[in-house]
């Protein structure tokens, strides 16, 4: 019941932090997403009424153009030297003047509606068609000599008359039809659904609108006029601004008096004056405030989508682990009731931190050992294969050198795993082997290289050839590729050397190159690897610290201390040591020893003696048909006598009724493990020899060999001559 009682209380108690989890999520998403929301919306603003201010800009400089161009055509007219010719009579002056004016018209027929010849009693002596206006809505002198008139006709349209006197006193007035010119110039620039371009008078007088109900009203008197009762305030302000003959950007909330129900909305005007002579005319850009935020809105819209699958994803990992942690409910069983029954010793010998810790590797151990497994069982027939074929070619084989790559970088494989896997092991020793000191320094800077920034140059220079020493190749190309980016950073982006120099030296002779070191070593040859760089170097201080764990140089967030620390540790943990020396802007360079060993010929032939074994019987108990296949095929080629068994109770059956001299299980498997077989063949067969094939070595493998449970055990990936080997072994 008690059991029961502190299963519910951990399930409420993982429900809260999950809810509390879920509740900041969600918080953090809310306020990211506002976040975002105002800052897109901002930008998307700011952009919009640029955009419409270099617009009304374009405008306002292409009318100022016009203005210019026929104000200068009116001059040219107004000074033609006909009407002061006496050569001619008057007739024939004002047939040859509406010539010219005829032809002025047709060229420019677009815009230029009118060209009339008033004398001084106000006759019309000439125009090109009889036109006169209900009423001059707004007059200014353009120039000394030219005046513009705004003047609106019975047809309700709105145009511009420049006027100047001739030389004989008469007045020649140019009209342009500013509908023709709003319609080809400006009616088809778009502003978002419902946006427009209007032209108003320096006073406020519309004379360029998409609603020809709004021409000719003064902006704010007319239409208050006009339409009673509507709120026109936040307008006046914007329209007081404009009338100053500045260019700017207004927010403000008025009607659309292009439609019918003049709906109250919130506008957005970007207005610029179109200065000719001594006036100018306001010409705004108008858009909807609403408009504007229809991308916005669709941007935003993607974003929640996207943050959903985010949370959608968040959820499912949520439930796969509350899934793998209802899976092992079995094992929290265990854990909580040993914990009641050594809570006194773990009070008196163990910290909470160190309880942490065990859990934490426990929890590797079980991740690294079925990792381990898995590849240990895909780089078995890897490697057995290659063994296979490196028996069958002779050294002169065109293809001997590809299959021996292939079966070294197997082991590398296999070395990796191992390292994986001592992650989580204690007190267990990484097994070592004998490594060429040249082979290991060259294929270590070849990754270097991969990584070397172009400001950098590399050099090595090796000073032995067949040197090598007792160790692990994968630690020690992590011990070199940490110096060599840590002087990648030491040198930044200015060009630099990194350096690289092997030797062989003699106790005496490191004595003698570090007298400042109390060095006790135990060997009398070293192989010594210098790596020198000419970064920034380091201070006296920086020197005494940089092996101790969590000591960085770097920024936070750039470096973790732990670097140094661990190349360190593997170097001791080969019988080696490593020092330092540097100053600060001449660069820095580290000194590490490793105890020379006696070469290991790793290239033995192996002939049928190898293999000569007495008439023995062989059973090979493992669920990887991969495995037995690649075994099967080596055995057979010998001519041993053996049996495959996939399933453990058939196997069992088997040795209860015949005898074996050599039963090879694995460890993992289904149902059962291998100790557990072993133990249950040795009842039956006392005599018989068990080899067991692991992933890792632990603690109940080496006890079970002591017991003579089992009688050897080898580590996976394995090949076919190494377990005929430890068979011949066992069986002497």
């Amino acid at each position: 019941m008690k059991l029961n009682f502190i299963k519910i209380k951990i399930h409420k108690k993982n429900i809260i932090i999950w809810i509390i989890i879920l509740g900041l999520f969600l918080s953090g998403m809310i306020f990211l997403t506002q976040a975002i929301w105002n800052e897109y919306r901002n930008t998307i603003i700011s952009q919009q009424e640029e955009q419409m201010l270099l617009i009304s800009r374009s405008v306002a400089s292409n009318m100022t153009s016009m203005m210019e161009n026929y104000v200068l055509d009116l001059n040219i007219i107004a000074d033609l030297s006909l009407f002061d010719n006496k050569e001619y009579t008057k007739a024939e002056r004002l047939e040859l003047i509406k010539d010219i004016i005829y032809q002025y018209i047709k060229d420019e027929n677009q815009y230029v509606s009118n060209i009339k010849l008033i004398n001084e009693e106000g006759e019309a002596l000439l125009q090109v068609e009889p036109q006169n206006f209900k009423k001059v809505l707004y007059t200014t002198d353009y120039s000394d000599e030219v005046v513009l008139d705004i003047r609106q006709g019975y047809d309700k349209l709105i145009y511009m008359v420049l006027s100047r006197k001739t030389i004989r006193g008469y007045t020649l007035e140019l009209v342009i039809d500013l509908k023709a010119y709003y319609k080809s110039m400006i009616s088809s620039i778009k502003l978002g659904t419902n946006g427009y371009i209007m032209v108003k008078t320096m006073d406020g007088i519309i004379i360029m609108h998409p609603s020809d109900g709004q021409l000719g009203l003064e902006v704010i008197e007319g239409r208050e006029e006009k339409y009673p009762g509507l709120d026109l305030a936040e307008l006046e302000k914007m329209i007081e601004k404009q009338k100053l003959g500045q260019e700017g950007i207004a927010v403000y909330h008025s009607y659309w008096w292009t439609e019918k129900e003049l709906p109250y909305v919130k506008k957005i005007n970007a207005y610029s004056p179109a200065k000719f002579g001594n006036t100018f005319f306001i010409i705004g850009a108008v858009i909807d405030f609403d408009d504007i935020y229809v991308p916005v809105a669709e941007g935003i819209l993607k974003i929640i989508i996207m943050l959903v699958l985010i949370f959608i994803g968040i959820m499912v990992l949520i439930i796969v682990i509350m899934r793998i942690l209802k899976d092992k409910e079995t094992v929290l069983r265990e854990i909580v009731y040993l914990r009641e029954l050594n809570a006194t010793l773990e009070e008196m010998h163990r910290s909470e931190e160190k309880i942490a810790h065990q859990q934490r590797l426990q929890i590797m151990g079980t991740m690294t050992g079925g990792i381990a497994h898995e590849f240990n069982n895909l780089l078995t027939p890897i490697m057995g294969y290659a063994g296979l074929m490196l028996e069958d070619f002779p050294k002169n084989n065109a293809h001997f050198e590809d299959v021996k790559e292939i079966y070294e970088a197997a082991e590398k494989a296999k070395d990796i795993i191992n390292q994986i896997s001592s992650l989580s092991r204690k007190n267990m020793e990484t097994t070592f082997k004998f490594i060429q000191a040249k082979k290991m320094i060259e294929r270590s800077m070849k990754m270097v290289s991969s990584i070397c920034p172009p400001n950098v140059q590399l050099k090595i220079k090796i000073n032995f050839d067949q040197d090598g020493f007792l160790g692990n190749e994968t630690q020690m190309n992590q011990v070199m590729l940490n110096l060599c980016v840590n002087a990648f950073y030491a040198i930044g982006h200015e060009n630099g050397v990194l350096s690289v120099e092997g030797n062989i030296v003699n106790l005496e002779q490191i004595k003698n190159r570090h007298p400042s070191k109390n060095i006790e070593l135990g060997n009398q040859n070293y192989i010594q690897i210098i790596v020198k760089d000419t970064g920034c170097g380091m201070d006296e201080a920086t020197i005494r610290e940089i092996f101790n764990p969590f000591f960085t140089t770097k920024q936070q967030g750039q470096g973790t201390g732990l670097g140094l620390s661990l190349v360190e540790n593997f170097i001791i943990g080969h019988q080696g040591f490593i020092t330092a020396e540097s100053e600060l802007l001449k660069g820095s360079t580290f000194f590490w020893y490793l105890p020379v060993s006696e070469p290991i010929d790793e290239t033995k032939e192996y002939t049928e003696e190898t293999y000569n074994l007495p008439n023995i019987k062989i059973m090979i108990l493992d669920d990887n048909p991969k495995v037995l296949n690649m075994l099967q095929k080596g055995l057979e080629k010998l001519g041993i006598d053996f049996v495959l068994f996939q399933n453990i109770q058939g196997a069992i059956d088997e040795l209860s009724k015949n005898k074996y001299n050599v039963l090879i299980l694995d460890d993992s498997l289904p149902g059962m493990s291998g100790l557990t077989v072993a133990s249950f063949a040795k009842n039956h067969q006392p005599n018989l020899k068990i080899i067991l094939l692991i992933v890792e070595l632990r603690k109940e493998i080496i006890e079970a060999k002591n017991k003579q449970i089992i009688d050897s055990y080898m580590e996976k990936p394995i090949i076919c001559h190494s377990l005929l080997q430890q068979i011949r072994e066992l069986l002497r």
